[in-house]
């Protein structure tokens, strides 16, 4: 197991200064929403506070410029075993509520 540090301090409401073993950060905004900016980007996120709820997107680079995503690229087995999975369900919907 590897040794974590991560300490973050409030310089003013809205407003912390966070440390890590390898990089710092700002934080800026309240439980709804904020910025991060640091080293490795800058970060927008939202909030639904008490739901668990919560998104946040890199903004300091547009998308076009991001590292492109790899596709999965299925297999003919992979492919097979769907179909054959899809038509059991459909037939088992069909026998379950007698169409």
């Amino acid at each position: 197991m590897g040794l974590k540090f991560r300490k973050s301090v409030k310089v003013a409401p809205g407003v912390r200064v966070n440390f890590g073993k390898k990089s710092s950060s700002v934080s800026i905004g309240n439980k709804y929403g904020g910025y991060n900016i640091g080293s490795k980007g800058t970060r927008a996120r939202v909030s639904a506070p008490g739901t668990g709820l919560s998104y946040s997107d890199r903004i300091d680079k547009p998308r076009s410029q991001r590292a492109p995503q790899k596709q999965k690229h299925y297999s003919g087995a992979e492919w097979a075993v769907a179909v054959v999975v899809g038509v059991v369900f459909f037939f088992l919907l069909i026998w379950l509520f007698g169409w």
